[in-house]
């Protein structure tokens, strides 16, 4: 069954009612029924048809897991691959929160995105100073060398605004995991400000944020790789 190019969907379906499998090249997937969709997609699309994955409210372990059996399946073809977290919207709401990724990034099965060139991935800077490289550089270590583009939608990226913020959370673990060695076809890093409802920034923080990032990915901002884009559309 030929859907065409692009399926988006928030309503379940039931894949045993397919006379064939399904032939989709690029699928989004929203928060409504996410994991019955994972496992319903798992079973009913081509394995080679996939060539675009966005699933942009990732909220539990469950939801990782399925995804990295979707991978497994049909992530043959993938070129662009889009994960973004649900985040709780209040702090009360973060507080005891876990990134879904943290303790399940390798059931994601990444490296079986052989043909991989653009990776889309969340990262929460939150009050407790975790280190930035959990899970992203996890993740990244699995990307095959085809990549040429990390997209990393940053929320509370006010919080670095110093080096020794940057140092804190680890920030430089990211240019080790993007090193020209490991990735040679690499051409940019955008790290994409998203806005963050339960936290206020302080005044002036963006320029202060942008000199502390560069300092501490040193190796991709000399490389001129590096580009930072603010929740006010600002870049650097």
């Amino acid at each position: 069954m030929d859907l065409g190019r692009l399926l988006k969907t928030d309503a379940p379906f039931e894949p045993d009612l397919l006379l064939r499998p399904l032939d989709i090249q690029e699928l989004e997937l929203g928060p409504a029924y996410l994991c019955m969709h994972l496992r319903a997609f798992t079973v009913s699309l081509r394995s080679d048809s996939l060539r675009v994955l966005r699933v942009l409210h990732i909220d539990s372990g469950e939801s990782v897991r399925a995804l990295g059996k979707l991978l497994k399946h049909a992530g043959g073809n993938i070129i662009t691959l889009e994960i973004d977290l649900s985040l709780p919207v209040t702090p009360s709401g973060r507080v005891g929160w876990v990134d879904p990724l943290k303790d399940n990034w390798q059931k994601l099965h990444v490296s079986t995105c052989t043909k991989l060139e653009s990776i889309f991935l969340p990262v929460f800077l939150g009050y407790r100073k975790q280190p930035v490289g959990e899970p992203i550089v996890g993740i990244l270590s699995q990307v095959p060398p085809t990549l040429r583009k990390v997209t990393i939608y940053a929320t509370g990226l006010c919080r670095l605004m110093t080096v020794q913020e940057c140092t804190a959370y680890k920030v430089n673990d990211l240019d080790e995991a993007l090193s020209p060695i490991r990735f040679p076809h690499l051409q940019q890093c955008l790290i994409q400000e998203c806005p963050d409802w339960a936290h206020s920034a302080p005044g002036g923080y963006w320029p202060k944020c942008v000199s502390a990032v560069r300092r501490a990915l040193k190796g991709l901002h000399e490389r001129r790789l590096l580009t930072m884009v603010g929740d006010d559309s600002d870049s650097e």
